[in-house]
């Protein structure tokens, strides 16, 4: 079976950061990842760092990230499952 083909991504930029939102249940880890990606580079902006996954499905909606960082193991869902409506 073969996988298929990645897209090509154009470069990013500071003037056109990737837009992020983090969910993991620990605020421990969530602070450092948005610390972090911020601190290495000016590529990327967090817009939100949430704990749950409804919190994270009503910050999708609302903020439309480029990109989530997406913890299995929530308190009210599994991340998987939350997928589709992310």
């Amino acid at each position: 079976m073969s996988l298929p083909r990645a897209k090509t991504v154009k470069s990013v930029d500071r003037h056109n950061p990737v837009r992020i939102v983090i969910v993991d249940d620990h605020t421990f880890i969530r602070d450092l990842m948005a610390r972090e990606l911020v601190r290495q580079s000016r590529c990327y902006a967090v817009l939100a760092a949430v704990g749950t996954a409804a919190e994270a499905i009503a910050a999708c909606r609302k903020l439309k990230p480029d990109l989530v960082i997406l913890d299995i193991n929530l308190p009210d869902r599994n991340g998987i499952d939350a997928l589709p409506e992310l």
